[in-house]
């Protein structure tokens, strides 16, 4: 398999998954048959245009989504107020980390209960949308931790070797 049928491939699951998002449901034969016939032209779609039409499809201005943006925002700024304190945030690595594990459950019951939230229905079967804007933003928020944890654990083996090296010293001395 050659780099372009990978890239061929790829753009168009990442086309496919994002038309999907935000759209009604009388819409998406509609948009499979476009992407269908695109694919069997070997027509690449950009990545980039496949995320403005994410982000185009979705209506900023709902108060959940809102307040799922804040939620995400928030959590991050708690990473960042509490990046010295390993054992805090090793308790909010595993929050983050069941909250991902949920996902799917809040998917369903968000596609359940839509009508009392949204003005239209974004929760597929598949959890294209609550992965995009609930899953992902977690995943990175975790990412962020690990490679926190990483700096941390670094610096204290730095210490530990500097502590060593003068007790060694001092041991020579004597």
């Amino acid at each position: 398999v050659n780099k372009k049928d990978w890239t061929a491939t790829w753009s168009f699951i990442f086309s496919y998954i994002f038309l999907i998002v935000g759209r009604t449901p009388r819409h998406l034969f509609e948009d499979w048959l476009v992407m269908d016939f695109t694919m069997s032209n070997s027509t690449e779609i950009p990545f980039l245009d496949v995320v403005s039409a994410f982000i185009e499809s979705v209506d900023w201005t709902e108060n959940w989504i809102l307040s799922l943006v804040g939620f995400h925002l928030s959590v991050f700024m708690l990473i960042a107020l509490i990046r010295k304190k390993f054992e805090v945030q090793s308790v909010v690595f595993f929050v983050l980390l069941i909250l991902v594990y949920c996902a799917e459950y809040i998917n369903n019951w968000c596609r359940e209960n839509w009508r009392t939230f949204s003005f239209e229905n974004r929760f597929d079967k598949n959890g294209t949308f609550i992965s995009i804007m609930w899953s992902m933003p977690l995943i990175f928020n975790t990412l962020f931790i690990v490679i926190n944890f990483t700096i941390l654990m670094s610096d204290m083996l730095v210490k530990v070797k500097r502590q060593e090296l003068r007790q060694q010293h001092r041991d020579a001395k004597k």
